[in-house]
């Protein structure tokens, strides 16, 4: 049964870098795929990030139009696979510097190249 509030759409160019508010280190990360509400990241060292389930997170999202700047908390980690990579779902609630209308045209854009 699918949970998800929002479709997703692949996203196969773009990087993240992630920050815990309370801390100083950058993450970056592989953006997998986007939604209105949320993006998936993921890295190819499975010992990558210390986040947890309901990490709040800052992040910065790297296009070929400019920074994007959300917050976000983790909602779920996606396990390692044979096929897959380690990583997490961050569910967006906040644009502190007013990117809400940039994301929900970038999410726009990469729903339109999933179509046939």
């Amino acid at each position: 049964m699918e949970r998800r509030a929002h479709p997703r759409y692949r996203c196969p160019d773009l990087v993240a870098m992630v920050r815990d508010p309370a801390a100083s280190l950058d993450y970056y990360f592989k953006v997998v795929d986007v939604s209105i509400g949320g993006l998936a990241l993921v890295a190819s060292d499975p010992g990558a990030f210390p986040f947890k389930v309901d990490s709040v997170l800052d992040i910065q999202v790297f296009t070929s139009r400019g920074i994007l700047v959300c917050r976000g908390v983790v909602a779920r980690i996606i396990p390692e696979g044979p096929d897959s990579l380690r990583g997490f779902g961050i569910r967006l609630y906040s644009f502190p510097t007013g990117d809400e209308p940039r994301w929900q045209a970038l999410v726009e854009e990469f729903s339109k190249r999933s179509q046939p």
